[in-house]
């Protein structure tokens, strides 16, 4: 997840709403239709309203803006997205910001940013024979933890599939290879590493301007469309995408002084929601195989002669033991029994 860049995710949230309201008419529709639907209301914002509303919004271009554009002269009419201060959320914090373990993982071996694993520690063949491919290694490095389809990594970083393992010693590549295999190493199929993450939540606010110019009615329709986008679309375009819990607020229609355009109405959202930030605390080599070996070794020789003496649990029930022993009388027979 790392930080989530939701500033941009709105904009792109609002650019997708409005080029799918401009292909789907009917929704606009639906968005004017209360007053137009309404007995008292509808004299005055009528379907001739509402045709004139939509007939605005699909010819007039409507950028969508982020802040640091705000103050630019933008072009008018627009939207704009400005983000408010956020906070770490106390109450979803957890001991430590534990957020698991998840695997990384690099293409091939010598490519990256991140350390790669090694099966051997860095070596220069005792002997490669290029005619076919078999690489011997030198005293102090076996094959024991290799296996087929491991790379061996010249020094430049190529990386080359082994075929098959020869012995305790010795493996082989594919024949007629020219490279420079000094201090080269064995690594894994895939460079997989285990990526400890540990994770906070932030609660973060935005505010989305609609902003028209000499005539508020437009302020106020470019408003209705927006908020009901934002209704419609954040399932799908922002709690999808990190920007839970969401919730809206709006406020009132003002003549806007701060922008450089003269006579710009604006009418603002602010929405906001739960968001997961995430940080990688370290890494660690990912096990990819496991080598064990066992041995057995035979069980001591076993006595089955019992031990007559003061404890008696080492005789037979029933038989006596210390001073009590020398008066019990038994045979042979009873003794090679016990």
């Amino acid at each position: 997840m790392g930080i989530v860049a939701t500033d941009l995710i709105i904009k792109s949230m609002l650019e997708a709403a409005i080029e799918d309201l401009r292909a789907n008419t009917w929704v606009l529709e639906h968005i004017f239709s209360d007053l137009a639907d309404d007995a008292m209301s509808a004299p005055e914002s009528g379907w001739k309203e509402v045709r004139t509303a939509i007939d605005w919004f699909l010819k007039t271009d409507i950028p969508v803006i982020t802040q640091h554009r705000i103050a630019d002269a933008p072009k008018i009419p627009c939207i704009s997205i400005a983000y408010e201060p956020s906070n770490e959320m106390d109450n979803r914090a957890s001991l430590g910001d534990e957020g698991g373990v998840e695997d990384y993982i690099l293409d091939r071996p010598g490519k990256g940013t991140v350390a790669v694993i090694k099966i051997t520690k860095n070596f220069t063949p005792d002997e490669y024979d290029i005619t076919t491919g078999e690489v011997v290694m030198p005293k102090g490095i076996n094959t024991d933890l290799m296996s087929v389809g491991n790379y061996f990594v010249a020094t430049n970083g190529h990386s080359y599939k082994i075929q098959a393992i020869h012995g305790s010693d010795r493996f082989k590549l594919l024949p007629n290879i020219t490279d420079d295999f000094t201090n080269a190493y064995v690594a894994p199929r895939s460079n997989v590493w285990n990526a400890h993450k540990e994770l906070t939540f932030l609660k973060e606010s935005y505010s989305i301007g609609c902003h028209t110019q000499n005539d508020p009615g437009t302020t106020i329709w470019l408003w209705q469309i927006i908020f009901y986008s934002m209704l419609r679309y954040k399932e799908a375009f922002l709690e999808s995408r990190g920007f839970e819990i969401s919730t809206l607020q709006s406020s009132g229609l003002v003549r806007n002084t701060e922008l450089q355009t003269e006579n710009v109405f604006s009418k603002y959202i602010t929405i906001s929601g739960e968001v997961e930030a995430s940080w990688i605390k370290f890494i660690a080599p990912k096990f990819e195989s496991v080598a064990a070996t066992f041995n057995v070794d035979a069980p001591d020789a076993i006595d089955t002669d019992y031990v007559y003496g003061d404890d008696a649990e080492e005789c037979p029930p029933g038989w006596a033991t210390g001073d009590d022993f020398v008066d019990q009388e038994f045979d042979e027979d009873d003794e090679d029994d016990c």
